[in-house]
């Protein structure tokens, strides 16, 4: 064995970063991660109110329409490190641009298509806090508010610190996004049968057992050592996250169906803003004090005693107490004529117009359901449920 000394007169001057240069990029990064949360937390509830009116307008399936949000998901992250691998070879660093491209790329090719869709139009909410107020006084919106709040804790608080417990345990760095495509792709045969698991089960039974789901997944990664057993894992994920937010999205339309935009409002801010923010605080403090495999064993077991008691609440007291109903305005129809709801015309209609369109209901013998009147001066708008070939062609010769 040789040993050798290497003697050289040349001196590396290395200079400490200056902690102001950081200020500004970080300053920045918050600024646009808070921007991107708002927005994704006002976003995603509109999107999904919108999803539910048109699948309900044109008899389609919520669950089929959430299955291609999931293609998506299994889809576009392989194609996204992809070209994230082939950024960072050619300009030698870790460059996540890519990424970032095709992020803003999507989200211009969906404001496009919903450009040139033909959306539902609905009575714009006069006074949004009254409605908030209204649906809360319900026991049974503000318990399954609060339900989707304590999922929303539990759903932060994995997303957030799963990778580093997996990291912990000696995980490779491609097993987190196998993560993703496991419960992608577990997720889509889910969704897509979404609407005949809620038939068979019901929307409180699907809430109750997405707690105890998550209370499941969090018992099993206290006790996994092998990141590679977090796989099989993954898969109830379709559960606790993709078939809850269909159940939810359609559970708003059941219980305050005249306050659908702002119930799924309100459960979007609590699951995906609140929620998210408070179990990712909550869970952070515990994985300081007590550890990983302690906090997911308490997680674990709240989330499960959570789904149990809600199902206790909702049998003996919940389940009897009627959906919110908003308060009929404006005129009346007079005692004894059938109360109509008839699809909105695409112009204002005049007070003729609204006279003939009644005369179309009488004429058709629709079954007895309620009419809304909205606008100012006079001026309404009929919805309706039920129509007919006799009453299409009395519309379209109104509407000409």
């Amino acid at each position: 064995m040789y040993r050798c000394k290497l003697a050289t007169d040349l001196t590396l001057r290395c200079k400490e970063p200056n902690a102001a240069s950081r200020v500004k990029p970080l300053a920045l990064y918050v600024t646009f991660r808070f921007l991107a949360g708002i927005t994704v937390s006002t976003v995603i509830p509109v999107l999904d109110a919108i999803a539910y009116q048109m699948s309900t307008d044109y008899g389609g399936d919520l669950g089929v329409q959430r299955m291609f949000s999931l293609i998506g998901v299994c889809g576009l992250p392989p194609l996204s490190g992809y070209l994230i691998g082939l950024a960072s070879r050619r300009n030698g660093f870790a460059d996540y641009s890519p990424g970032f491209y095709l992020f803003a790329g999507m989200n211009v090719l969906s404001v496009i298509c919903v450009a040139f869709m033909s959306l539902s139009i609905r009575i714009p909410a006069v006074d949004i806090l009254r409605n908030v107020g209204k649906i809360l006084k319900n026991p049974k919106v503000f318990v399954f508010i609060l339900m989707m709040f304590l999922a929303g804790c539990a759903w932060g608080f994995l997303e957030n610190y799963l990778f580093i417990f997996m990291k912990d345990i000696g995980s490779p760095e491609w097993l987190f996004g196998m993560t993703n495509t496991v419960s992608g792709l577990a997720a889509i045969p889910v969704v897509a049968f979404s609407t005949v698991i809620m038939k068979y089960l019901g929307h409180t039974k699907i809430l109750m057992l997405c707690m105890i789901f998550y209370g499941v997944r969090f018992l099993s990664y206290a006790f996994i050592y092998n990141p590679f057993h977090v796989l099989p894992v993954e898969i109830l994920e379709a559960i606790t996250t993709s078939l809850l937010w269909v159940v939810a999205s359609v559970y708003c339309g059941k219980i305050a169906p005249d306050y659908l935009a702002t119930l799924q409002g309100v459960i979007g801010t609590m699951h995906y803003a609140l929620g998210r923010g408070a179990g990712s605080l909550l869970g952070g403090l515990m994985f300081d004090y007590l550890k990983a495999r302690l906090t997911y064993k308490i997680f674990g077991g709240s989330c499960i005693g959570i789904g149990l008691f809600y199902a206790l609440l909702h049998y003996a007291w919940l389940r009897n107490i009627p959906a919110v109903e908003r308060e009929e305005e404006g005129p009346k129809l007079a005692v004894g004529e059938p109360l109509v709801r008839l699809p909105a015309l695409r112009h204002v209609l005049s007070k003729k117009e609204e006279e003939d369109v009644v005369e179309i209901a009488k004429f058709e013998a629709f079954t007895p359901l309620s009419m809304t009147f909205s606008g100012r001066s006079g001026n309404s708008s009929l919805r309706s449920d039920q129509t007919s070939a006799r009453g299409d062609s009395l519309r379209r010769a109104i509407s000409q």
